[in-house]
């Protein structure tokens, strides 16, 4: 077993629960290094997952959990936040597409049929804002509530999803990411409370987690 400071011992007997705050992107992506992870130092440690929408700072000042993964800013709010990676964009469309063949630019993609996806809370993507900021205006064809199923959706079509580009690991095979004709970045975070800082648990977590991070970018 690795160990993470002195308390990596007993954090392995823990039962405990942990509850992590993440979206669709971070569990698809840091989810999966970080159980693996847990299964190895810390088999007793239970972890169960709530959907962060849009207000993860709410979720850790009521106590609902104990950890975030989300891109959204602390703002005011009196919590932790580290920044973990960063991510752009890319355009998602059906391998054998004509847009798969000679791609997009900036007045190809204002017409193109996009497949959109509804936030939670109303949240838009920050590209989104950038490009209206450009005068691009965005108006999708279809909408859907999550990105779950989305290849089967634009298979055999037009269609052209917008997505952090990372997903394209999720999305395999299915779908052929381009380059987005637009530079648009987000940055994903760990967020937490500073009543957490002391515990040996927490701090245990959140090296975890850092090491997941690692281990998504090296394929380990």
């Amino acid at each position: 077993m690795r160990s993470i400071g002195p308390e990596a011992e007993d954090i392995a007997r823990d039962g405990a629960t942990i509850t992590i705050a993440a979206n669709f992107y971070e569990r698809c992506l840091i989810l999966p290094p970080l159980l693996r992870i847990l299964r190895d130092e810390a088999p007793l440690l239970r972890v169960s997952v709530i959907p962060a929408n849009f207000a993860p700072q709410r979720l850790l000042l009521e106590r609902d959990c104990d950890l975030a993964l989300t891109p959204m800013p602390v703002g005011r709010e009196k919590l932790r936040s580290e920044r973990l990676f960063d991510e752009h964009y890319a355009c998602f469309v059906d391998p054998h597409s004509a847009i798969a063949r000679e791609g997009l630019d900036l007045d190809h993609f204002a017409s193109a049929q996009h497949l959109g996806i509804v936030y939670a809370e109303g949240w838009s993507p920050f590209w989104q804002a950038d490009l209206a900021r450009q005068g691009v205006a965005f108006d999708p064809v279809v909408r859907v509530p999550s990105f779950g199923g989305v290849e089967r959706l634009i298979a055999g079509s037009e269609l052209v999803l917008t997505a952090p580009a990372r997903l394209g690991r999720i999305f395999g095979p299915s779908l052929t990411a381009i380059s987005a004709p637009f530079d648009s970045r987000m940055q994903i975070r760990m967020v937490w409370s500073p009543l957490s800082d002391s515990s040996g648990r927490h701090r245990w977590l959140r090296a975890a987690i850092r090491r997941a991070c690692a281990a998504m970018e090296t394929g380990d």
